[in-house]
């Protein structure tokens, strides 16, 4: 039973998004945009068995980011990584939020994903730069101290991982104060 409901959600889903009318050539989809529907269709999607609502959330944030609506993406999935508890569903939320520069949500998606996977290095990897975003440095620090811990099976990777991540981070931070 619960399959045919999913079924027919997909359907749904799937049916009215054929429905509906593409732009006409005259309309221009912002290149940020593009670059976030291309971005989303590159990236696994998650895998699980998943509420109806959890599932609706997923297909819109999917079909939103196809359509270069990566703020609707970036609300699904985030609303469906609190729903779900899936680690994997919150790691796609942090991931395309970063992505979106859409920082609070990414924060708040990457901190769920830390909890519901603590000893993932790429989650600690993640939360870590967004922390120091927010001038939240010691809780940073916490979280590069443990991704170094569960980097030690490969000598230097972690802290070398660190490193550019921080040189990026440092570059972005002046690009925003010279052009804002």
């Amino acid at each position: 039973m619960l399959k045919a409901v999913y079924f027919l959600v997909i359907f749904s889903v799937i049916w009215l998004a054929g429905c509906a009318v593409a732009p006409g050539p005259d309309h221009e989809t912002s290149a940020t945009g593009k670059a976030a529907a291309a971005a989303l269709a590159q990236e696994a999607l998650p895998e699980g068995e998943f509420s109806p609502q959890v599932l609706y959330q997923l297909l819109i944030a999917e079909v939103a980011g196809q359509r270069g609506e990566i703020g609707v993406a970036v609300a699904n999935y985030l609303a469906a990584a609190r729903e779900s508890g899936d680690p994997q569903v919150a790691e796609r939320a942090a991931r395309i939020a970063v992505f979106a520069q859409a920082f609070d949500a990414g924060l708040e998606a990457a901190e769920l994903w830390v909890k519901l996977a603590p000893n993932d290095p790429e989650a600690q990897q993640m939360v870590a730069p967004l922390l120091l975003t927010f001038g939240r440095a010691p809780e940073s620090l916490a979280h590069y101290e443990r991704f170094i811990a569960l980097s030690a099976d490969k000598p230097d990777q972690g802290l070398m991982k660190i490193a550019s991540q921080l040189v990026r981070q440092k570059k972005c931070h002046r690009r925003r104060f010279r052009d804002g």
